[in-house]
């Protein structure tokens, strides 16, 4: 996105000089091909985003209802209280959020691998 807008800034300052050298297929071909490129990496990051957090969520969620359950029958046994049953749901849930961050990282490194920035 930077790019595009770096070449769009360009364009507007020497937008004469553009005209006066008869440069605005080149500068339109420039223009494309920055788009194009940053498609291509929002297409590529998108996919591997709808593919990672999803799976992660599932995860999450198969493993909070293993919680449920066997806290349940624990719970009615008296060997753990609710509580903790409630505190291994909420540090399950900051590991969901902490692998969630991972993956934007994960993200921000192979935008700046593909544009090698």
């Amino acid at each position: 996105m930077d790019n595009m807008t770096r070449i769009l800034r360009e364009v507007f300052t020497g937008v004469r000089v553009i005209r006066a050298f008869n440069r605005e297929k080149y500068e339109n071909d420039r223009f494309a091909k920055s788009a194009g490129e940053y498609c291509d990496v929002s297409v590529r990051t998108g996919k591997i985003f709808a593919i990672l957090l999803p799976t992660l969520t599932l995860l999450t969620n198969l493993g909070i209802v293993i919680i449920l359950w066997s806290g349940g029958t624990e719970a009615s046994s008296g060997a753990i209280e609710i509580g903790e049953i409630f505190a291994l749901i909420e540090y399950l849930t900051i590991i969901l959020f902490t692998g969630i961050m991972a993956i934007l990282v994960y993200i921000e490194f192979l935008c700046r691998r593909v544009l090698k920035i």
